[in-house]
């Protein structure tokens, strides 16, 4: 078979044909392209934009804006953020990142995004290193064992020392070891 005669069914000599095939393949590329901005989704938060009614709001409601008016989710241990403290904000609306700047300014509350989820965590601050005061062990160590009223041992019981949130739970043999303040 003749190689000519194969490519003699793709090959266009009329010009007029040449130029709306070529349209046609400009018109179908840009069409794919404009198609994939379109599916493409942007969740970048200093580009996100929210909207409040008053500049004055507590905490727990900016919170429930945030997860109203965006994608994201806010997850937070109730211990670390105090929800109900009123927050005066300088504008009603703009972008997600300035608002949470501006929330948590001089507070001990960090925010951190991952993926869908803004997380909001207590900021770790790194104790100086003041020499052979930083090697000593502050507190004391208790140790001991769990038992029921019939003697036996407890497996997974926790042992919180009174008043903090400092804990630990039992091994499975009952027994605890937990540093608490002098």
């Amino acid at each position: 078979m003749n190689l000519k005669n194969l490519f003699r069914f793709f090959i266009v000599k009329n010009s007029y044909l040449k130029e709306l095939l070529r349209v046609m393949k400009t018109s179908v590329f840009l069409l794919f392209a404009c198609s994939l901005q379109l599916i493409a989704e942007n969740l970048d938060a200093q580009t996100v934009k929210i909207r409040l009614e008053t500049n004055d709001i507590s905490v727990r409601q900016l919170i429930s804006v945030i997860e109203d008016q965006t994608d994201f989710l806010v997850l937070f241990r109730n211990n670390d953020v105090d929800i109900e403290r009123i927050v005066h904000l300088k504008n009603e609306s703009g972008n997600l990142l300035a608002f949470l700047d501006e929330t948590f300014r001089n507070t001990d509350v960090n925010y951190e995004f991952q993926n869908k989820y803004i997380v909001l965590s207590k900021r770790q601050y790194a104790a100086p290193y003041d020499g052979l005061a930083g090697l000593q062990q502050s507190g004391k160590r208790i140790t001991g064992t769990v038992t029921d009223t019939k003697g036996e041992t407890i497996i997974g019981a926790n042992v919180i020392e009174k008043g903090t949130t400092n804990g630990i739970v039992t091994d499975l043999d009952g027994n605890f070891s937990l540093n608490v303040a002098d």
